[in-house]
């Protein structure tokens, strides 16, 4: 959490981000992960840019890696 609060201060103070176009999730669910992402699919041009900055567990399956939300039950 303290690296992800980290980049977003260097982004919008030494770089072109403006805090309007930013948002930290802190442990976000999948829920606030997914709907966060819809949101600014409805906002973004084909112009934008989207960073997607993600601190946090994952797993890997294979070739293929997996975010693991703050809900994320392990099926191991």
């Amino acid at each position: 959490i303290k690296d992800a609060h980290k980049l977003h201060e260097v982004l919008t103070s030494l770089y072109n981000f403006k805090n309007e176009n930013t948002q930290i999730l802190d442990n976000p669910t999948r829920k606030e992960i997914i709907d966060k992402i819809n949101e600014f699919s409805k906002k973004l041009t084909p112009k934008d840019n989207l960073l997607i900055f993600y601190a946090g567990h994952g797993k890997l399956d294979g070739n293929r890696g997996f975010w693991l939300p703050s809900d994320a039950v392990d099926s191991d």
